[in-house]
């Protein structure tokens, strides 16, 4: 826990267990209450779907705030989470709890485990007619998807698989702007241009992909670039590091630098 102003709030990665004790709200009208927390929230919080572990032993899934701003100076809360075991952790009254009524209490037994917050996406994918389907993420986000048409598509969304380089790409993206920004490096353009190979027959799966970046910025350096392109591809980007088991990943870099004023 980190001071966050007049209330603590969880960092994710501040326990070593992964144990983390808190209290599960249902909304009376959750739409409402959800949109009107997001707005009250703003950039300092993201709101993400979690799996919970309840004191029965169930597994619930929830809308969890985790705090994403920079930390405070004050930093860490002295003896509020420790890594020794369920005990260790106390009960958190987390913030944003308008509109919300608590669930009715339980009495605790001695052996009772506090709740383990897991990482969690959903996405709600329907059926459009034809071979389209509207698909709504969990961060309030909706696009179309079509298959090609060859299977009865008529191209009014991107192809399933062409998602799936968008998601590779992108997610490599933020992670070498967010690596080069924390260097003090100043970025005015990214461009990453992703490849892929599909094999010839079914299920067509990719065998080679390969990311390209075309970075511009007046201060930017081969070294820092090459560093942040290697992070992510080696050490911070998910996509890449789950696609890596079943297709070869390649990266390359280039720097178009700003012409200097006469």
């Amino acid at each position: 826990l980190y001071h966050l102003g007049s209330y603590p709030g969880l960092v994710s990665g501040g326990c070593q267990d992964g144990w983390v004790r808190g209290e599960v709200l249902r909304l009376h009208r959750p739409e409402q209450t959800l949109a009107w927390l997001d707005r009250y929230e703003g950039g300092e919080y993201r709101r993400s779907a979690r799996y919970v572990w309840l004191a029965d032993g169930r597994r619930l899934q929830c809308w969890l705030y985790r705090y994403v701003a920079a930390l405070p100076r004050r930093g860490r809360r002295p003896g509020r989470c420790r890594p020794q075991g369920p005990r260790a952790a106390p009960p958190m009254r987390g913030a944003g709890q308008a509109g919300t009524i608590r669930a009715p209490a339980r009495r605790r037994s001695a052996a009772t485990r506090p709740a383990r917050i897991v990482d969690s996406m959903q996405t709600r994918i329907r059926w459009a007619g034809g071979m389209a389907f509207d698909v709504d993420t969990g961060s309030g986000h909706r696009l179309r998807v079509d298959g090609p048409p060859d299977l009865g598509g008529d191209n009014s969304g991107p192809r399933p698989m062409e998602l799936l380089l968008v998601a590779l790409g992108s997610c490599s993206a933020v992670d070498v702007v967010h690596i080069l920004r924390k260097s003090r490096a100043d970025v005015e353009d990214c461009e990453v241009i992703v490849d892929g190979t599909r094999a010839d027959t079914d299920p067509k799966v990719f065998t080679h992909i390969h990311l390209e970046f075309v970075l511009r910025g007046q201060d930017l350096r081969d070294k820092l670039v090459e560093r942040a392109v290697a992070l992510s591809a080696e050490k911070y980007c998910s996509a890449a590091r789950m696609l890596e088991q079943s297709c070869k990943i390649t990266h390359a870099w280039r720097l178009n630098r700003a012409p200097e004023a006469s």
